[in-house]
C-alpha cells in the first residue's frame, strides 16, 4: 500500500489506515488497522502516518524465532510433568502401568496372580512394539509420513504449555517437531520401571523480586510520559498526587513487599477511608490512623450533636491513583527494572462507574429555578461595578467570566475548550450562501473532543464576534484576562475558581451542580427535542462513539455544520436576557473593545500580584 493510501478522512478528521499482510489478516478482525490521527490538517496527518507506518513495518519484520533452549526447556518441563503424573499413578496402583485399580481388584478376586500376569503380558507387548512406535515418530519427523495420528498429542501438549502451535509459521513447526520428539522421550522414560532421579532438580519457579523502593524511579517515569506526549504538564502534576499519597501511606515499601503482601488491597481500603481533603489544613499534619478515626467519627455524628460531615475520597479519585500506579509499574517493566512475568499488583482494583439509577446523584443538571436565579443575578443583568458584581447596578461587563459561562450553557463545551482557545479557533464556513462561524476544537480531552461547534445565534446577537474576534490577532487568546495558572499553565484554571466565587456570591452554589453540569442541561434539552439525531448530539457535545465516527464519514463539513447550528439554536436559558443584545455596529470591532479588554487584563494581573503577596506573607504566630 502506498503511503498516501494510509490516510482516510472521516468527516473532517484524518485517520490512519493500515492493511494487514495476508498472513496476519486471517487471524481475526477486519484485516485493517484504523486509528484517529487527531488532526484536520492533511500535512500533519501525512507526517504522523509516516511515523506509524514505519513503526508497524519495523515491528512486523522483527519476528525472531524462539531459541532452542526456550523451546526445549518448555517441552522438558512438560515431559517431567507427565512422567511424574505416571509415577503417581504407579504409586496408586502399586506398580501397575496398564491396569486400572478396579480391574486389578476384580482380577485379584479370581486369582491373586492373574493381575500381575496380565500386566506383565501387556508390558511385554508394549516393549515389543516400542521400536516400531519410535520408528513411526522418526518417519513423521523426516517428512516421510503424515503425522495426523500424533496431532491430538501435539495439541494437548501445547495447550498444557499454554502455547498455540500454528503450523503455517516456522515457529509453529519448530514447536510441533520438538513436542513430537518430547513424546518419544516420554515413552522411553515411562517404560523404565526403575527411573533414575536426575542429578539436577529444578528449583521452585518463584520470581526474583527487586528490593529497591517502589517510588525510586517516579521522576524518570513522569519525564518519560511528558516527553512522549502521553501526559501534559498538568496531568503529570496531578499524577504526582498518587506518588505523594502512596509515599505518605507506605514510605518504605519495596517491590518485594508489594508483591508478597496484600499492600495493594490495603491501599484501596485506606484511600476509601481517608477524607477528601487529606492533604490540606489540619488533616495534613495528622497521622493516617488519627485521620481515618476522626473522619469516621465525623461521619457518624449523633443527631443530637450534628456536625458537618467530611466527605471521603471519591471512587473516581481512587481509580485514578491505581491507574497511575499501574502505569508506573508498566514503566518499570518496560525499562527492565522489574521482570515481565511478575503480575502487576495494581491491576484488578478498578471500581466501575455507576450507571443508570445509581449514577443519578454523581452530578446534577442545573434546576430551572437555580438557573433562572443565576442568570438573573447582577453579573448578567447589571452590577454596581467590576469590583462589586454581586450588587445590582447598571454595568454589564463582558469579560471572560461572562462569555465562557454563556458558552457552556448554550453549547455544552468544556471550560478548557473555550477558556483556553485562541482567537484563531473561531473560524467561518460558507454554506449555501450563509456564513457560519464556529469554534474549532482540536486539542481536547480525548479523541472524541475534536469537533466544530457552531456559535449560537444568542452569542452572535450579544456581540461575541465584535467584542472578542473581529480585528484581533489570531494568535491572541480569546480571553487574556483569564491568566494562565496551575501546572499546565491553563486559562481554564483561572476560570474555575472565579466561577465558583461567582456562584457563591450570586447565592447559587449547590454541590454537584457546576460548570460541567451545563453539558447535562444541553444534552437533556436536545434529547427531548423532536427531530434531533442522537449522533448529532454526540458530535456537538464531544462524546466519542463508533456510531458517531461512522455517521461522520457520511457527512461533509458543509452539511454537518448547519445541522449542529440548528442544534445549538435550540438551547434556551431559563431567564430573560434580551437586554444583552448588542446594539453597536456589526461586522467590526465594538467601540472601545481593546481598551476594555486591557482593563480586564490589568485587573486580573493586579489580583494575581495580591494573591502572590499573600502567599509570601507568613501566618501570624499563635498566642
Amino acid at each position: 500500500m502506498r503511503l498516501g493510501h494510509h490516510l482516510r478522512q472521516r468527516g473532517y478528521t484524518w485517520f490512519f489506515r493500515y492493511r494487514w499482510p495476508v498472513r496476519l489478516a486471517g487471524r481475526g478482525g477486519s484485516g485493517e488497522l484504523i486509528r484517529s490521527l487527531r488532526t484536520t490538517d492533511r500535512r500533519i496527518a501525512l507526517w504522523r502516518a509516516r511515523i506509524l507506518a514505519v513503526k508497524i513495518e519495523t515491528l512486523l519484520m522483527q519476528q525472531p524465532l524462539p531459541s532452542r533452549s526456550q523451546v526445549e526447556s518448555s517441552v522438558r518441563a512438560w515431559i517431567d510433568d507427565r512422567v511424574w503424573a505416571h509415577e503417581i499413578r504407579r504409586a496408586e496402583t502399586n506398580g501397575f502401568d496398564f491396569l486400572e485399580p478396579d480391574e486389578i481388584e476384580t482380577l485379584n478376586e479370581v486369582d491373586k496372580d492373574a493381575a500381575r500376569e496380565l500386566e506383565g503380558l501387556l508390558r511385554f507387548a508394549d516393549l515389543r512394539f516400542a521400536g516400531q512406535q519410535k520408528g513411526e515418530i522418526a518417519s513423521v519427523l523426516r517428512g516421510e509420513r503424515d503425522g495426523a495420528r500424533f496431532e491430538p498429542i501435539i495439541q494437548a501438549a501445547s495447550k498444557s504449555m499454554e502455547k498455540s502451535v500454528d503450523r503455517s509459521t516456522v515457529e509453529g513447526k519448530v514447536w510441533a517437531r520438538t513436542i513430537l520428539r518430547g513424546f518419544a522421550t516420554f515413552l522411553d522414560e515411562i517404560r523404565e520401571t526403575v527411573a533414575a532421579i536426575p542429578k539436577y532438580v529444578a528449583p521452585n519457579d518463584e520470581p526474583v523480586y527487586p528490593s529497591f523502593k517502589f517510588l525510586m524511579h517516579w521522576d524518570a517515569f513522569e519525564a518519560h510520559k511528558v516527553a512522549n506526549l502521553a501526559w501534559k504538564t498538568d496531568t503529570a502534576a496531578n499524577a504526582r498526587g498518587s506518588h505523594n499519597v502512596f509515599n505518605r501511606l507506605f514510605p518504605d515499601a519495596t517491590i518485594r513487599l508489594i508483591c508478597v503482601t496484600a499492600l495493594a488491597s490495603d491501599l484501596k481500603t485506606t484511600l476509601l477511608s481517608m477524607p477528601k481533603d487529606y492533604s490540606r489544613g489540619g488533616w495534613a499534619v495528622m497521622s493516617i490512623p488519627e485521620m481515618i478515626a476522626k473522619a469516621k467519627r465525623l461521619a457518624t455524628a449523633s443527631p443530637k450533636h450534628p456536625k458537618k460531615l467530611i466527605p471521603t475520597m471519591a471512587i473516581g479519585t481512587v481509580n485514578k491513583h491505581f491507574a497511575n500506579l499501574g502505569e508506573y509499574w508498566d514503566y518499570l517493566v518496560e525499562k527492565k527494572l522489574v521482570a515481565a512475568e511478575i503480575t502487576n499488583p495494581f491491576e484488578g482494583f478498578h471500581t466501575a462507574k455507576k450507571k443508570g439509577r445509581g449514577a443519578r446523584n454523581e452530578r446534577n443538571n442545573w434546576p430551572l429555578a437555580l438557573e433562572n436565579k443565576f442568570f438573573s443575578a447582577p453579573w448578567a443583568c447589571g452590577c454596581k461595578s467590576i469590583y462589586r458584581r454581586a450588587i445590582p447596578g447598571n454595568e454589564i461587563h463582558r469579560d471572560g467570566m461572562f462569555w465562557v459561562t454563556l458558552w457552556g450553557r448554550l453549547t455544552g463545551v468544556r471550560e478548557n475548550e473555550i477558556a483556553d482557545a485562541l482567537v484563531g479557533a473561531i473560524k467561518f464556513e460558507e454554506t449555501d450562501g450563509a456564513r457560519i462561524p464556529y469554534l474549532e476544537i482540536i486539542d481536547g480531552k480525548d479523541s472524541g473532543s475534536e469537533r466544530n461547534v457552531p456559535i449560537p445565534d444568542f452569542l452572535l446577537e450579544a456581540g461575541f464576534l465584535e467584542y472578542r474576534v473581529l480585528g484581533r490577532n489570531p494568535d491572541e487568546p480569546l480571553f487574556p484576562e483569564l491568566i494562565e495558572q496551575g501546572p499546565g499553565s491553563r486559562r481554564s484554571a483561572a476560570f474555575s475558581g472565579k466561577f465558583t466565587t461567582l456562584r457563591m456570591n450570586s447565592g447559587c452554589y449547590l454541590p454537584k451542580v457546576d460548570y460541567h453540569s451545563f453539558r447535562g442541561n444541553v444534552e437533556t434539552t436536545l434529547k427531548n427535542t423532536a427531530g434531533i439525531n442522537e449522533n448529532w448530539i454526540d458530535e456537538l457535545i464531544g462524546h466519542e462513539s463508533p456510531i458517531r465516527r461512522s455517521e461522520g464519514s457520511r457527512y461533509t463539513k458543509a452539511i454537518l455544520l448547519p445541522i449542529l447550528q440548528r442544534c445549538v439554536n435550540t438551547i434556551r436559558i431559563n431567564a430573560d436576557l434580551s437586554h444583552l443584545r448588542y446594539a453597536g455596529p456589526r461586522d467590526e470591532p465594538a467601540p472601545g473593545r481593546d481598551r476594555e479588554i486591557a482593563r480586564y487584563v490589568a485587573l486580573a494581573e493586579r489580583e494575581m500580584r495580591k494573591k502572590a503577596s499573600r502567599k509570601k506573607t507568613p501566618p501570624p504566630a499563635k498566642k
